[in-house]
């Protein structure tokens, strides 16, 4: 299985997360797991969902 990271610039990451942050609260968009809210998080950033150990841009691993 290969995966693919994206090359997001840091500067691109940090608009997109201020960009959200401007929403206020955002209910998950996934069931309640354990995961909603990283799942949630990576949905509206538009990036591929990632589970693994692994970051989830070349430079940047997401934790929420």
């Amino acid at each position: 299985m290969k995966i693919e990271l994206l090359n997001i610039p840091k500067e691109e990451l940090l608009n997109r997360l201020k960009k959200n942050q401007a929403l206020g609260w955002v209910h998950t968009s996934r069931s309640k797991n354990d995961g909603a809210v990283g799942n949630t998080l990576e949905d509206l950033l538009e990036i591929p969902e990632n589970n693994l150990a692994i970051a989830n841009t070349v430079d940047w691993e997401l934790k929420a």
